[in-house]
């Protein structure tokens, strides 16, 4: 059994500061990569076709903006840029009308 001792046990302020250094580089690596899509999903799309699995989600659980988009990247995914499979986590009534 192994004890650690308290110069091996990371302190609160070494704690929130990971935290706080991982938070702004999660922010900057957003800021960098982000795009609007004021003029559509045009190129969304062709950086995603290039990946062999793309994931699309949100956090608002429930919004029509949200599923309408979803359809319209999904449709396209599939006939503009040849993906075979598409995942969804759904509640089963929604996922049987698919």
């Amino acid at each position: 059994m192994r004890v650690r001792t308290p110069a091996a046990t990371p302190t609160l302020a070494a704690t929130k500061f990971f935290r706080h250094r991982r938070t702004v580089n999660d922010a900057a690596v957003i800021r960098e990569t982000a795009r609007s899509v004021a003029e559509g999903y045009d190129s969304l799309l062709e950086r995603a076709a290039a990946a062999q699995c793309v994931l699309i989600g949100e956090a608002s659980h429930g919004t029509n903006e949200f599923y309408s988009t979803r359809a319209e990247l999904t449709r396209r995914l599939i006939s503009d840029h040849g993906f075979r499979a598409v995942a969804v986590e759904a509640d089963w009534p929604d996922s049987f009308r698919v």
